[in-house]
């Protein structure tokens, strides 16, 4: 029997791990070959008692783990990194050989080992598993000669219980436990579900948002100015039409009104056009005597962190042909979700269901929600809440339900880390934040929008909707920039996870 061994790295140690490929070479193929596959995250008594009955159904144990890049188990997960998990499960005595899954199923696995008994708990053969891997993964045991065992004993342990215990606060638990009492999961996948049936209207500015990346070197020895040494330059759709893909997994076809600017027009729309999901449809007026708007952010590469920003802009309302044009455009809309980012195109007449309206650094002092009187839901931050009533100290929950009684509407106040307020409605509280790694906030308030409002439009109650789009917000804030893939299914995930 060869004995070639390849190590993952000086910091694992143990024997018993091969990379999936040379796992048949270094083996007893005569004998039965039993794999089991997983996670392996918080390893509990449930773990060691599957493995152990895994164990006496054959001579020869090889247990695979998924890689960190494809766990899809929600926030901050894995919590353990591949090395930490891999030494844990080679510890286990009745573990013969650990092995890597580096993608989303275990079929590449399967196919290199090729083993008599894949083994899975009894909750695989009930499909309680949301990503239906397993017809896949059975297909392919059979095809190499083997089949699927399915333990007797049901895994009443979970790690991302046991996480979810560990990592949030009791606010957060305390929320979620009542939501569940509420609604199932079930429930919430087919509100969800619901939504692949809808057409949204969506209304607003888009962004083209660059990030460079560099060394800051400090500051000039000649004049009091910081110097930032340019590298990688990356580019993603921001503003609207990140709102837009972010919801198009989601809903049937998005009908999406935006300007592009007349400088560099034909570059602009080829770059809106390829970075669009092919459910949206894009129509657009175009602005004169300006740039399609651009925010460049400078990261200094080591901290990750933003330096400075710049801005290539024309806030001028539209002029009176470009407002027909777009009044035009809009007729056309249902209840059109608004996305107002106070750079000119939108005026706070339009009728609408939805609107965000957004304070930043091109707008402080001039973009108020108070422009816009007959929406149906008003979704805003606290600084902006507190701009809008002239308030920097007074409790935030008391400050929305007064401005709410203004507008008439459901007001959604962001909070960050501290949650979101909903007043003036089926319920009125505070959905908690998810706490955990924040990347980058950019986007993650417009993503909140997106989802709640969809997601409320269709009837969904407040409160499901406000945990929704707080996992939203999140999911954005855990990545740098504007994520181009957004699926289903990474959404699911989120929520089983989070209600475990």
């Amino acid at each position: 029997m060869s004995m070639n061994k390849t190590p993952l790295s000086n910091t694992f140690t143990n024997n018993k791990f091969f990379i999936a490929e040379e796992c048949r070479y270094n083996i007893d193929t005569t004998k039965k070959i039993g794999l089991c596959h997983g996670v392996f995250d918080i390893i509990h008594i449930g773990h060691i008692e599957h493995l152990k009955e895994a164990k006496d159904k054959c001579d020869t144990l090889i247990v695979s783990l998924t890689s960190d890049r494809y766990v899809n188990k929600g926030p901050d997960r894995p919590f353990f990194n591949i090395e930490h998990r891999l030494n844990v499960i080679s510890a286990l005595e009745f573990v013969d050989v650990v092995t890597i899954s580096d993608s989303p199923s275990s079929e590449h696995v399967i196919n290199c080992i090729k083993p008599d008994y894949y083994i899975k708990g009894i909750e695989y053969k009930e499909k309680e598993d949301i990503t239906n891997k397993i017809d896949l993964e059975r297909e392919s045991v059979e095809q190499n000669g083997g089949s699927i065992l399915f333990l007797t004993n049901k895994n009443i342990f979970s790690s991302s219980k046991l996480l979810n215990n560990s990592l949030f606060g009791k606010e957060f638990l305390e929320f979620t436990e009542e939501l569940k009492k509420e609604y199932s999961i079930e429930d919430i996948f087919n509100m969800m579900d619901r939504l692949s049936a809808q057409t949204i209207d969506l209304a607003g500015e888009i962004i083209i948002d660059e990030y460079i990346y560099g060394n800051c070197l400090g500051k000039s020895s000649k004049y009091p100015a910081i110097v930032f040494d340019n590298g990688e330059s990356q580019k993603f759709l921001g503003g609207v039409g990140a709102v837009a893909n972010q919801l198009s997994p989601l809903v049937k076809k998005i009908n999406l009104i935006t300007y592009i600017g007349d400088k560099n027009f034909q570059e602009s729309l080829e770059f809106i056009t390829a970075n669009l999901s092919d459910n949206i449809d894009l129509d657009y007026i175009i602005k004169k005597n300006s740039p399609t708007i651009k925010k460049t952010r400078f990261i200094d590469s080591y901290w990750k962190s933003r330096m400075f920003e710049t801005y290539e802009i024309n806030d001028r309302p539209l002029d009176e042909r470009e407002e027909i044009i777009k009044t035009e455009k809009m007729k056309f809309c249902h209840k059109p979700l608004v996305i107002d980012y106070g750079h000119g195109f939108l005026c706070g007449t339009e009728n609408i269901f939805s609107v965000n309206v957004q304070s930043n650094s091109g707008n402080r002092g001039y973009n108020f929600i108070s422009k816009y009187d007959n929406a149906e839901v008003y979704i805003i931050d606290e600084q902006e809440l507190r701009l809008e009533m002239r308030n920097k100290h007074s409790n935030a929950f008391s400050l929305a339900k007064e401005l709410q009684k203004k507008i008439k509407g459901i007001l959604v106040v962001t909070r960050g880390c501290n949650g979101s307020i909903v007043v003036g409605n089926d319920w009125e509280g505070i959905a908690p934040a998810i706490s955990g790694e924040i990347k980058d906030t950019v986007g993650a308030g417009d993503a909140f929008f997106g989802i709640f409002s969809v997601f409320f439009k269709q009837g969904t109650p407040s409160k499901v909707a406000a945990f929704l789009a707080n996992i939203a917000g999140y999911m954005e804030a855990n990545v740098i920039g504007h994520k181009r893939e957004y699926r289903k299914l990474d959404f699911k995930q989120a929520i089983a996870t989070l209600l475990k």
